[in-house]
């Protein structure tokens, strides 16, 4: 039986429905999230499973006010984020 080229159109459409992230490892994603700043980084938590404990690996947390209303809103943050963080890793300052 003779197979069926596929038209651009189909390899477009099956291209469109591939999730190219979930093939990306921990370590590149991680890579990936340390261009963030801290409050970003832990916001990419809600993506999905995988990505729910990625930004406890950052070797780096960006942490500014500004992205804060409150001076307490951003000391609540710090202090949860450096309590839940993995403590194997380390932090470069």
């Amino acid at each position: 039986m003779a197979r069926r080229r596929q038209s651009k159109r189909q390899r477009k459409d099956k291209k469109k429905d591939e999730d190219i992230i979930s093939d990306l490892t921990d370590s590149v994603l991680i890579h990936i999230l340390s261009f963030l700043n801290a409050k970003q980084a832990v916001q990419t938590s809600i993506l999905s499973k995988r990505w729910i404990f990625l930004w406890r690996s950052l070797p780096t947390l960006a942490l500014s006010y500004s992205h804060f209303s409150t001076l307490q809103s951003f000391d609540d943050f710090v202090s949860q984020i450096l309590s839940l963080r993995d403590g194997s890793m380390a932090i470069h300052t």
